[in-house]
């Protein structure tokens, strides 16, 4: 009888430790396939150097203008940045200037905006910051159109302040604009300038193939994000190498 109830008694005490190892296996192979904390770890890594990346201030661009890139690499050495006054009319958004700087992501060269009254038919004077290095005019075809003053735009009344910016020393580019309205008359304007200036070598910034399902935003008077979003583009594609 003792043998008996000893012999039953190593077989539950087998059965118990094979039950134990196999748990202990499994477990072990569970952690094997699926290292769960260890990746999430190593992805998490990724994200923030990442991140770093994105937000890393760029230093070192080289301007298309060999005048002007001479000034921007001196102004660079004595830790000034290059100062760039923006003429703008009232339907380029409040955030066009903070959204032209996330495009260029430097401390080297900074965006000021000047407000435009007017089209070219009654333009009076337009005002800059006087230490800039460059100015960027709107052409105004946008605001002519607005103020039903099309037929009559003069891109002349622009160029004249272009080349007054010119005489005294700072870089002058005319912002041409987009075709807003998706309206023939307008991008004809629009055609026609932009021959204009390519024929007489003055510098501009070509929009016109600025395209967007909404071209106006939700106030339909300022320039949708989208369309900004281009034209900064554009802006960085002329200035930078």
């Amino acid at each position: 009888m003792k043998k008996i109830i000893v012999g039953i008694l190593a077989i539950i005490f087998l059965g118990l430790l094979f039950l134990n190892f196999g748990l202990e296996n499994k477990s072990r192979i569970s952690n094997d396939a699926h290292p769960i904390p260890e990746e999430e770890t190593e992805l998490n890594k990724g994200e923030d150097i990442s991140a770093h990346l994105t937000s890393e201030k760029q230093d070192a661009y080289i301007l298309s203008d060999e005048d002007l890139n001479a000034t921007y690499q001196e102004l660079k050495e004595l830790n000034e940045p290059l100062i760039v006054s923006v003429l703008l009319p009232g339907y380029y958004s409040d955030d066009f200037i903070k959204r032209l700087e996330e495009t260029f992501n430097t401390d080297t060269i900074t965006f000021k905006r000047v407000d435009i009254e007017g089209n070219t038919t009654n333009l009076d004077t337009l005002s800059y910051f006087d230490n800039s290095d460059v100015v960027i005019i709107s052409a105004l075809q946008i605001q002519d159109y607005n103020d039903e003053v099309l037929p009559q735009h003069n891109l002349n009344t622009v160029l004249k302040y272009y080349m007054d910016f010119y005489n005294k020393g700072m870089t002058a580019i005319i912002l041409s604009e987009p075709n807003a309205h998706n309206h023939n008359n307008l991008e004809n304007v629009l055609l026609t300038d932009q021959d204009y200036m390519t024929n007489n070598d003055f510098y501009f910034i070509s929009n016109v193939d600025v395209e967007s399902e909404m071209m106006f935003g939700e106030d339909e008077i300022t320039l949708s994000e989208q369309v900004e979003r281009q034209i900064q583009e554009n802006i960085k594609k002329f200035l930078v190498k």
